[in-house]
């Protein structure tokens, strides 16, 4: 899964020329919506820190889990993008607190669901995040990059839900 998220950075690193981030988070069953990082692209493996990793990660306290999974249940769009978070007086992120002075290492930032993209009935369990942040304002579209990401996140949706049926 590093190498998936390698190449994902490398992608958005070509079209952009910025420096990228993805990450692929997780919610494990019973856990009270807590949310956390299954794998990283090896570039930034350095943000999961001790303070990272104890820091107790839930949907409702940061806006892009938080948003999408209020626009699940009502069907509405399925992505969250957020091209300057510094502007953003309502942005929530339990990361924040585990970075120098409390901020981001990030401006922008664009995710997706991993959910199957044609779903089969409505009933269907949400099993995490496919996370890009990119260190510039303005880096993500939501014509190009949106799709791509929803793409991969369907595509690796199967292989999520054994993965984590298993645990």
């Amino acid at each position: 899964m590093s190498d998936l998220c390698d190449e994902l950075r490398q992608i958005f690193y070509n079209k952009n020329d910025y420096e990228c981030s993805v990450s692929i988070k997780v919610i494990r069953k019973n856990d009270e919506g807590k949310v956390e990082n299954f794998c990283r692209d090896r570039k930034v493996i350095g943000r999961d820190t001790l303070k990272y990793i104890n820091t107790k990660h839930v949907i409702g306290q940061n806006t892009g889990y938080h948003i999408i999974c209020q626009n699940l249940l009502t069907n509405t769009s399925t992505f969250y993008l957020n091209n300057d978070i510094p502007s953003s007086t309502d942005y929530m992120n339990t990361s924040i607190g585990c970075y120098n002075e409390g901020i981001i290492p990030y401006q922008s930032e664009l995710i997706v669901p991993l959910i199957p993209l044609i779903k089969k009935t409505d009933n269907f369990p949400l099993r995490g995040f496919l996370c890009i942040d990119c260190k510039e304002k303005n880096n993500f579209d939501i014509k190009y990059d949106v799709p791509t990401l929803q793409g991969v996140a369907d595509g690796i949706y199967e292989l999520f839900s054994n993965i984590l049926s298993k645990n």
